[in-house]
């Protein structure tokens, strides 16, 4: 039961399968309609002998636009919609040289009497044409090409040999030899354009008397396995070592120059076609006079669309008349969208070489900077220019490596941000979806198309209002083209201007693409997702199309590989490269925005690496930012810079007024004294190396060492700040208040300098480590144009936070500290206790570097306020320390200062 069953399923399915293909064939093909064949029929009426009418008959109907050997007035006009590619017949000639390609129109030597021959008819030009000196040479059918390669070429009548007087041996050996070493120009047919000859190669054009200056060479259509490859290949030595190296991975495909008459010189071999009569077993009506056509070595290829997949090749037309069931109605006159399914060695990443463009190399130096670089006045560095895969630098712009290629799928990431509340999504949406579709341009190589958005709400609630939507589409060109010329077009194209979206919509393209791949477990196919290159978010579909007109050539699209352009503009302008670690940039909203230097560029200029390393920027966006920001640095002279100078140097100065009066008066017998010392000499280092942070750019190894040190001395400072507020802490809140003697003090200020000093070493040890081995960062973590920490994240986990909790813990020691002072003058029933507090409540604050908090709440909310008092408070550090300890110390010491009220308890002056 289950096998018949099976059985009727599956003739139900053969059933439905021959359906579909008459139908796809119908669809994907051009036939004659009936005022055609009306006109064919009145046209071939006068032919008396049947088998010439059909034969003409067929031809007029089938074939159309051709001589037909009966003057020019015999013919069927005909406007051909595909290209030659597409049509089904190929071409019979009635000249005399037809014989040397056995194409000979069969009946071009019939005749009737003069009666019974119509006025429109014309005899007079068969056989009177004066036989060329060419009649008696032969003609071989090649393929085009270097190396061998079973796929489907189409190949090419070629004169491959010497005349038999011809004498010179050498000519005669590169004319004839059947492989040439290293040498692809012995490959390279060229065509005389004074007899319509092709040739193998010149040597054979020479010994065959055509004047060299006639020889058009062939075109190079250079064929590698990866586009990569072809990218690669710039001068004459990388094409021989691809052509002909070891590792051989290339190969050329000659094509004629499109201004000659290609048609009367392609050729195929009879036994690429079906050349017998009902190998389909759908012939019904025999007929001995079509059989016998098909028989005669009469070769003219006839092309069969069965389906948009499958296509057969006959001999010549007779031979498809008698495979096909009725061949008055079977046969087409073209084949709508040919597609081409071959194989081998022959892959679709293709370029039509300049050969002569190769030789030439960019030789202009730049201001400033040598070689192929440019000048950046902010980071005080050359950038080294850089092009799209597959272009170089030319002429202070990126062109194409290869003027032309093949194969090349685009890919398309547009955002449409509605500039009004109101946005009617999906009627939109759907109305832009078919505008796009029935382009002619975008239809013709369209793969895909999808519309996203980044919130699902907008479009699943009743009232959606606002949001994004996002646009992807692929795009498949087959054809020779110019990456550049095309990728402008897609780009006019999908502004959609032939919308009314100015008011209303704003067009954004992104140099990012929305695609990623996501791989569901070990061993698994990837699959296809779409992402906000923004957000990292993923999109949430609304709908998508896939074209099923263009999936001959869609579907070789590789999966996982990047053999595609993005159509944007930073695909094709030149670029510089700005590592993160260089500056502070934030992708953030489709823009790019360098924070330090105030400007930004839209997401069309820009592209970011996907490990988010670094971008890839427009050499004219970014310099345009960079010369107004410099403008307006010039103009300010930067404030910011001159507060920080100014800090710095009364800081230094504080430092060491505090390091000589601690040296003079204090004479290391006390803790805090050591401490203050150690804090002011550790504050002055760090000072320094801040300094010449801002004039060592120029020295990468010095910077490098300047920015480990740098990390090092600030967290150092503020350990020590943490040591002496500690050291405050543990004096005030213990029961016990033994005097410290000289020998104590300094065991204790040795365990502090370990303690101040270790911290900033496992830090800085930390960052070198994972930067080196973790993030595969060659510069040990410290940048060599900044002299300081290089990654973001590194920043924030070494440095920030390790900074923030020692800062949180000074101030919680402080206010301990305070409360405990204040506990115990209070017990002193001390009426001006409130006002005796304020100033040890400063004197305390001074260590703990709590104005690092400033530039925190900088970094977070951007207010220019915090900036600026971050850098007075953090900067004059040095200056707070000697005024709240030194000077006092110096008032004390020369007597100054009154004597404490209660000598019987502890001084609060520390």
């Amino acid at each position: 039961m289950n096998c018949v069953i099976f059985f009727q399923i599956s003739n139900g399915w053969i059933s439905a399968l021959l359906i579909y293909l008459q139908l796809i064939n119908a669809c994907f093909s051009t036939k004659p309609s009936e005022a055609e064949r009306a006109f064919v029929n009145n046209m071939t009426r006068w032919i008396q002998n049947d088998n010439i009418k059909v034969q003409v008959s067929a031809y007029m109907l089938f074939c159309p636009a051709q001589d037909l050997c009966f003057g020019d007035q015999f013919r069927r006009n005909y406007s051909y919609t595909q290209e030659e590619s597409g049509h089904s017949c190929s071409y019979c000639s009635c000249s005399e040289g037809c014989q040397r390609k056995k194409n000979c129109c069969p009946w071009r030597s019939y005749m009737q009497s003069q009666n019974s021959t119509p006025e429109f008819v014309s005899y007079t030009n068969q056989g009177v044409s004066k036989p060329s000196r060419f009649h008696n040479v032969t003609l071989d059918c090649r393929k085009p090409i270097i190396h061998p390669f079973e796929g489907a070429i189409q190949r090419y009548f070629m004169v491959t040999s010497c005349p038999e007087y011809f004498n010179n041996v050498d000519i005669i050996e590169k004319c004839e030899r059947s492989e040439y070493v290293n040498d692809y120009e012995g490959y390279r047919p060229v065509t005389s354009l004074s007899t319509n000859e092709t040739y193998k190669n010149a040597d054979c054009a020479l010994c065959n008397a055509e004047p060299m200056n006639s020889l058009k060479p062939w075109d190079i259509n250079f064929h590698c396995k990866t586009l990569e490859e072809i990218n690669q290949i710039d001068s004459p030595d990388k094409l021989q070592q691809r052509l002909f190296g070891p590792s051989r991975t290339c190969n050329i495909l000659f094509v004629p120059p499109s201004d000659i008459f290609q048609k009367s010189m392609k050729c195929f071999l009879e036994k690429d076609t079906k050349r017998q009569c009902n190998v389909t077993g759908m012939w019904k009506n025999y007929d001995a006079d079509i059989e016998n056509g098909c028989n005669s070595d009469f070769l003219d290829k006839y092309m069969f669309c069965e389906s948009r997949l499958r296509i057969l090749l006959f001999k010549n037309i007779f031979c498809a008349m008698c495979n096909v069931g009725n061949w008055t109605t079977d046969l087409m006159i073209e084949c709508e969208k040919q597609i081409y399914l071959g194989g081998g060695d022959l892959v679709s990443f293709s370029a039509l070489l300049d050969v002569r463009g190769i030789h030439s190399k960019e030789k202009k130096q730049l201001k400033k900077c040598p070689g192929q670089q440019v000048y950046d006045v902010l980071l005080n560095k050359c950038h080294p220019i850089v092009c799209e895969s597959g272009m170089r630098y030319e002429n202070s712009e990126c062109v194409p490596i290869h003027e032309l290629v093949g194969q090349y799928i685009y890919e398309v990431n547009i955002l449409i941000k509605p500039l009004t509340e109101i946005f009617e999504a999906v009627d939109r949406i759907h109305e832009i979806i078919y505008a796009l579709k029935t382009n002619p341009v975008i239809s013709k190589n369209l793969c895909f198309f999808a519309a996203m958005t980044s919130d699902e709400l907008h479009f699943t609630s009743e009232h959606s209002s606002g949001g994004d939507i996002a646009l992807y589409a692929l795009l498949s060109i087959s054809e020779l083209h110019s990456r550049v010329e095309v990728t402008d077009q897609l780009i006019d194209l999908f502004k959609l201007k032939f919308f009314n979206l100015s008011m209303r919509y704003e067009v954004v393209f992104s140099g990012n693409s929305f695609r990623s791949l996501y791989y569901p477990g070990l061993n698994q196919e990837p699959e296809i997702m779409y992402q906000n290159p923004g957000y990292d978010e993923d999109w949430f579909l609304i709908l998508h199309h896939t074209s099923l007109a263009n999936i001959g050539k869609c579907m070789h699209t590789p999966l996982g590989t990047d053999p595609w352009s993005i159509v944007a503009p930073v695909t094709i302008c030149t670029k510089v490269v700005i590592h993160k670690n260089e500056t502070r940039i934030v992708v953030s909203n489709y823009t790019l925005c360098f924070v330090e230097f105030d400007f930004c560029v839209e997401s069309e200029y820009f592209r970011e690496s996907r490990d988010k390393k670094r971008v890839e920027v427009c050499l004219d966006q970014y310099m345009g930012g960079v010369r107004a920001a410099y403008s307006g640095l010039l103009v300010s002279f930067t404030d910011e810079k001159i507060l920080s100078a100014v800090s710095l140097s009364l800081s230094s100065l504080g430092c060491i007024g505090s390091v000589v009066i601690f040296l003079i008066f204090d004479e290391g017998r006390y803790l805090r004294g050591l401490n203050i010392i150690a804090t002011t000499i550790t504050l002055l280092i760090a000072n320094i190396l801040h300094f010449l942070s801002g004039v060592l750019s120029f020295m990468p190894w010095f910077c490098r060492t300047v920015g480990v040190l740098s990390h090092f001395f600030w967290l150092a400072v503020v350990m020590w700040l943490t040591v002496s507020c500690f050291s405050i802490f543990r004096t005030f809140t213990s029961m016990r208040f033994t005097k410290e003697d000289s020998l104590n003090s300094k065991k204790r200020f040795l365990w502090n300098s370990f303690y101040s000093f270790l911290v900033p070493c496992l830090l800085v040890l930390t960052n070198a480590l994972i930067s080196t081995f973790v993030l595969q960062d060659d510069q040990y973590g410290y940048s060599a144009l900044t002299c300081y920490i290089s990654e973001s994240k590194m920043v924030l986990y070494t440095f920030v936070i390790p900074l923030a909790v020692m800062v949180v813990l000074n101030v919680f020691m402080v206010i301990i500290t305070a409360r405990e002072i204040n506990m115990k003058n209070s017990y002193r029933k001390n009426s001006d206790n409130d006002a005796h507090m304020v100033p040890v409540v400063c004197k305390l604050a001074t260590l703990t570097g709590a104005g690092w908090f400033l530039g925190f709440f900088h970094q977070i909310f951007q207010i220019q306020l915090f900036s600026y008092l971050h850098i007075l408070i953090t900067g004059s550090q040095g200056l707070f320390i000697f005024f709240a300890f030194a000077l006092q110390l110096i008032t004390k010491r020369l007597g100054k200062r009154e004597s404490e009220r209660d000598k019987g308890t502890k001084s609060i002056t520390f």
